[in-house]
Parts: structure tokens; C-alpha cells; sequence
């Protein structure tokens, strides 16, 4: 598992959060086309040629094995239970 800071400060581009920091599961730094999981809101998403962060399609979601499919909606469920909860102690 390697963890890290991103040279980029790509937003997430569904709640606008900065995601500058990663965990994966490689051993290696995100890259183009890499698969991530905003911490903030849950939403799935894709890194550009340029770094930046995008919604991933619907047509590159179909084309994951399953297992993978599984452990990004398990990532994205538990990204969103942790907003939720982190939103409702600041209230």
C-alpha cells in the first residue's frame, strides 16, 4: 500500500472538494485513467491526461471486472456514510 501527497490539487467535480492525497492499494503513484473515489462525497471518478478528476462514464464502469466494480461501490458507500456523518457532527 503506498500513500501520498498528488503534485496536482485536482476538485472533486461533484462536491468541489480538493483531493491532493492518495492511498492505493499499489505501489505506485494515480495516473492517467487511474480509478478513484472522492473521501468527501463518494462519487467514482477518473483521472484526465491532465490530472484532473472526472465523473467516470458509464462505459468504463461496465468494463470492470466485477471484483473491482464491488470494492469501488464498497469505497463509495463507505465515502458517503463518512460525509454524511461528518457533516451532521459540524452541525
Amino acid at each position: 500500500m503506498k500513500t501520498g501527497k498528488l503534485d496536482t490539487a485536482p476538485h472533486c467535480p461533484t462536491c468541489d472538494k480538493t483531493l491532493d492525497g492518495f492511498t492505493s492499494f499499489e505501489e505506485h503513484s494515480p495516473g492517467p485513467e487511474d480509478i478513484t473515489v472522492c473521501c468527501y462525497c463518494g462519487e467514482v471518478l477518473q483521472f484526465t491526461e491532465e490530472m484532473a478528476l472526472e465523473k467516470i462514464s458509464d462505459e468504463v464502469m461496465a468494463e470492470l471486472d466485477p471484483e473491482c466494480r464491488d470494492s469501488l461501490m464498497l469505497a463509495k458507500n463507505a465515502a458517503a456514510l463518512y460525509g454524511a456523518v461528518s457533516n451532521s457532527i459540524k452541525s
